[in-house]
């Protein structure tokens, strides 16, 4: 509700901003709220309150990632893969990785495949 209360231009990433790093960047609001002290004195430095924002994978290491697929790899069969058409056949999982988590999807709300979208 809060989040549609807010101006949507106020919400738009401005490019030329994200390339100078400057306000107008992707969480503008957000950051906003972070600029000068807090109650304690304690103030974010400008550097690290407006750095360009990492991707996940970046945040918390590359190698994360590639664990995850391998996990991930190793708990769905070449053969569950062959016949994922057959089982999911609307948006069907084109990876392992998808697979796996179409699983879980299907496990907990069965028969809802039809909100899922690639």
């Amino acid at each position: 509700r809060l989040a549609m209360s807010v101006n949507p231009e106020k919400k738009i990433v401005d490019s030329e901003a994200v390339i100078n790093n400057a306000r107008g960047r992707e969480k503008t609001m957000l950051r906003e709220l972070f600029e000068g002290p807090n109650s304690e004195g304690d103030v974010i430095p400008k550097p690290v309150l407006w750095r360009a924002k990492a991707m996940q994978c970046e945040g918390v290491g590359e190698d994360w990632v590639s664990i995850l697929q391998r996990q991930v790899s190793s708990l769905v069969s070449d053969e569950e893969m062959e016949g994922a058409a057959e089982k999911f056949p609307i948006n069907t999982p084109q990876t392992k990785e998808e697979y796996y988590y179409r699983r879980i999807f299907d496990q907990n709300f069965p028969e809802m495949d039809h909100v899922v979208t690639p």
